[in-house]
Formats: C-alpha cells, structure tokens, sequence
C-alpha cells in the first residue's frame, strides 16, 4: 500500500530565522484533550497544561552558560484542550553564530513539554501514552503586515469563546 504523500506546508526559499511574526499551531497527537478543559466560556488548565504554559512563557529564557544566543519571544498565546496557538516573533541577533528557525522553537518546546509528560507517567499521576504527545509537525503562517497581525492576534484573543464552532473541538465529532 502506497501512503499518500504530504504536501510541503512551508514557503520554498523563505528563511524562517529571519525576524518576523510567526502564527503557530501546535496540536496534541489524536486531538487529545491533554491541556485542560473549556468550562463556562474559560479555559481551565490541567496540571500538564499548567507546565506547559510555564515552559511556552519560558522558552526564550537565557540558556544555562546565561547567555541569550537568539531573541525570540512569545507574542501573544491561546492554549486549548487540545492545541495551542501562538504569535512568536524572532529578532535577529546580529551577534548569533547560528540562526535559530520557527522549527528549532517548536521543536525544542514539544522535547521539553514531552519530557515533561513522560515524567507525570512515570510517577503514576498519568496513564501511558503511545509514543507521542505532540502531532507531528505543526501549522505555521508568517504574519505579513500590520493587519494581518491585528487580525491573527484577535483570532487567538477569541479563540475560547469560539471552542464550540471549532473544528479542533473533538466533542463535536460526536
């Protein structure tokens, strides 16, 4: 059986550690609500989301020599029982002797979240999983302009109160 091939999702020729505005979504593996719940219009964290809003607020924190070696920071976020959408801006550091990508911040949030996870199972507070915490990849947009921003910042501002139209909402599937 032959599986069905991904269409690329990036920009060909587009340097993603250049500054800019990045629109992320990070989805759970299966749709699974692993980061909380929506009650009466607000979100309510679970313990892992709780370490995973802590973990997304610190990201861009000094490394452990407290050096920053790039400057990137978390504009504006929405976590969701199952997703988890964010504005990230990078800054070029004209000092930096690697540039650091939209997917080395991702990447290094979903190891460390995972990470994370793993130890909850470990110490009996959470059922085992199946290999993956996290989708594979995640959707990005690179914010253009001025409105565009506007607009994706709204979007993320109303996404709670929208929780019953959304098509990531797993409760509408039944």
């Amino acid at each position: 059986m032959e599986l069905p091939k991904r269409k690329p999702q990036r920009l060909k020729e587009y340097d993603y550690s250049q500054s800019n505005a990045y629109y992320i979504t990070i989805c759970t593996k299966d749709r699974m609500p692993l980061l909380g719940k929506i009650e009466c219009g607000n979100m309510v964290l679970s313990e892992f989301g709780k370490k995973v809003k802590e973990k997304l607020l610190n990201i861009s924190r000094r490394n452990d020599t407290g050096v920053v070696p790039y400057i990137f920071s978390i504009d504006k976020y929405c976590i969701m029982p199952n997703h988890i959408h964010a504005i990230i801006l990078i800054l070029k550091n004209n000092r930096q002797k690697n540039d650091i990508t939209i997917f080395d911040i991702v990447k290094q949030f979903k190891t460390v979240t995972t990470r994370i996870y793993i130890d909850y199972v470990q110490a009996g507070n959470y059922e085992p999983f199946n290999k993956k915490i996290w989708q594979k990849s995640f959707y990005d947009r690179i914010i253009r302009n001025e409105t565009d921003y506007q607009h994706t910042w709204k979007y993320i501002d109303e996404n709670v109160l929208k929780w019953n139209e959304d098509e990531m909402n797993t409760d509408n599937l039944m």
